[in-house]
């Protein structure tokens, strides 16, 4: 189980890292910096804690780690990037996108943790699915970003 939970928060992780790519164009400079300075500062929060999840000995605690930690630096995550002025409506668009993926990673922990709580493996799998279809989502997100950045004629960091 708690595995899985790791798993998930990994998978969390890499759509961050997505949404913070670097760019060169002007475009784009002013809610990259702004996406940077906050979204990281979160991110390196919930990184650190699930790098703690292996060593909890009970489900309790990552049901509260799921509950009052990551859930909640999820939220301030989607809270910061609707704080960003976007450059263009594609900007705004792509940032909508990401909004829907980190949502859809909340509903999936939620499930994960009742499920947890109540020792409901339906419930767990319902949440994985929903945060396999933010993974879905992800990837139009990397191609949609791919999309902009060649329109503008931005060369991307890998």
């Amino acid at each position: 189980m708690k595995k899985v939970i790791t798993l998930l928060v990994v998978c969390l992780s890499i759509v961050v890292l997505a949404a913070c790519g670097n760019t060169e164009s002007k475009t784009f400079k002013k809610a990259e910096n702004k996406q940077k300075k906050d979204v990281y500062e979160t991110f390196a929060e919930v990184k650190a804690d699930a790098e703690k999840w292996d060593e909890m000995g009970a489900d309790e605690e990552l049901v509260d780690d799921i509950k009052n930690k990551q859930i909640p630096r999820c939220k301030e995550i989607i809270e910061k990037i609707k704080k960003i002025e976007t450059a263009s409506p594609e900007q705004k668009l792509l940032n909508e996108k990401y909004i829907k993926i980190i949502e859809l990673h909340i509903e999936g922990y939620s499930l994960i943790a009742r499920g947890a709580e109540e020792m409901e493996d339906t419930d767990i799998e319902k949440g994985m699915a929903l945060v396999d279809e933010g993974e879905r989502l992800l990837e139009e997100y990397n191609s949609d970003v791919k999309k902009l950045a060649k329109k503008y004629k931005v060369k991307l960091k890998k």
